[in-house]
């Protein structure tokens, strides 16, 4: 995700302009969601239940299986590459640069954005744990 923000930075100043990237990642953003939940509630697209105190020996995916995952999760990363790079100018168009007060305030918006983005990750990395 982090990677294709490069090519998300991109794609708008050299074509297609950043409201139409947004708009565009955005749907590339729900496809990959949704692909990711028929991955992972489709009973025919998730390997059975292991239980590892019963010493069984658990049944891995299949490639179909991993292929759909794979592909939810690449989609996913592709879409949110090119809504991270985007999103944050949006909020420096609501400031005019060459203003004290409204450098100030947007120095003060960056801030609190970065630290939201950066909580709302750490929150939905430490939930997985």
């Amino acid at each position: 995700l982090n990677l294709l923000g490069l090519l998300g930075g991109f794609v708008p100043d050299a074509k297609l302009g950043r409201f139409r990237t947004v708009a565009i990642s955005g749907s590339i953003a729900a496809l990959g969601v949704t692909l990711l939940t028929l991955a992972t509630s489709l009973p025919s697209m998730t390997p059975p239940p292991c239980n590892s105190r019963k010493h069984e020996t658990c049944i891995q995916a299949t490639g179909s299986q991993l292929a759909l995952l794979y592909a939810a999760l690449y989609t996913l990363a592709l879409g949110g590459g090119g809504i991270k790079s985007n999103v944050s100018r949006f909020g420096s168009d609501l400031f005019h640069p060459r203003d004290p007060k409204e450098e100030k305030a947007m120095i003060y918006f960056f801030n609190r954005f970065c630290f939201c983005i950066s909580s709302g990750a750490l929150l939905g990395v430490r939930a997985i744990f």
